[in-house]
C-alpha cells in the first residue's frame, strides 16, 4: 500500500503549477504583517524573494529569530505589499502553494492584504507541508492528529543543510524537504 503522504509529496513535485512560499513576518499576533516574502518553484528558481514596508514596528521578539529590522526595510527601500501586489497575486492565484506551516503564513498574507484593502484571489488549494511531514513522522497525539514538526527537524532527517531563518532559505529548505518526500514514492 503507498504512504499517502509520498503520494501526495509526488504528485505535488509532478504538477508544473507548484510553488513553495515563505514569509517573514513581525509576530505572531492577529496584526502581524508580511516584511518578507519568497516564492520559488519546484526546480528551484526564484520567482519573488523581497523585503516587504510594514507599517508597525518590528519587536525585538520577532527581530530575533530572523534578523530583519524596520531600517533594513527602509535602507533596502523595500516595496509596500500594494505596490508588491500586481506580482505576488497572480502566484497566489494561478499555482498550487506549498508552504510549511500553512495556516499561519496565509493568515499572515489575509491580514497584511486586509490592512490595505486588497482582495486576495481564490487560490488552487493551498497545501501544507508541516501537516504532511508531521503525518510522515507519524507521532500521534492524544486526539489523534499528529504532532507538529519544525521545518529545522525534516531538514535534519533529510540532510538538508539550513542554517537560515529566511523567507528563502525557509523556502529552498522546504522544497528539498518535499523533494526527498516524494522521493521515497
Amino acid at each position: 500500500m503507498k504512504d499517502p503522504v509520498q503520494s501526495w509529496a509526488y504528485n505535488m513535485v509532478q504538477h508544473p503549477q507548484t510553488l513553495i512560499l515563505d514569509t517573514e513576518t513581525t509576530g505572531l499576533g492577529p496584526r502581524a504583517e508580511v516584511i518578507e516574502i519568497a516564492i520559488v518553484d519546484i526546480a528551484g528558481k526564484i520567482l519573488m524573494d523581497t523585503l516587504v514596508q510594514c507599517q508597525d514596528p518590528i519587536p525585538q521578539d520577532a527581530v530575533r529569530i530572523h534578523g530583519i529590522t524596520k531600517d533594513m526595510l527602509e535602507v533596502e527601500k523595500a516595496p509596500t505589499f500594494p505596490q508588491l501586489w500586481p506580482e505576488l497575486e497572480p502566484l497566489l492565484r494561478d499555482h498550487k502553494l506549498v508552504i510549511y506551516n500553512a495556516d499561519y503564513d496565509l493568515s499572515v498574507i489575509r491580514g497584511t492584504a486586509r490592512r490595505y484593502k486588497i482582495a486576495l484571489p481564490p487560490m488552487m488549494a493551498p497545501s501544507c507541508l508541516m501537516l504532511h511531514y508531521s503525518a510522515h513522522v507519524g507521532d500521534e497525539r492524544w486526539d489523534g492528529d499528529y504532532v507538529y514538526q519544525k521545518l529545522i527537524t525534516a531538514c535534519r532527517e533529510f540532510k538538508i543543510e539550513h542554517t537560515s531563518h529566511r523567507a528563502l532559505g525557509d523556502a529552498e529548505a522546504a522544497r528539498q524537504v518535499l523533494l526527498k518526500l516524494a522521493e521515497k514514492e
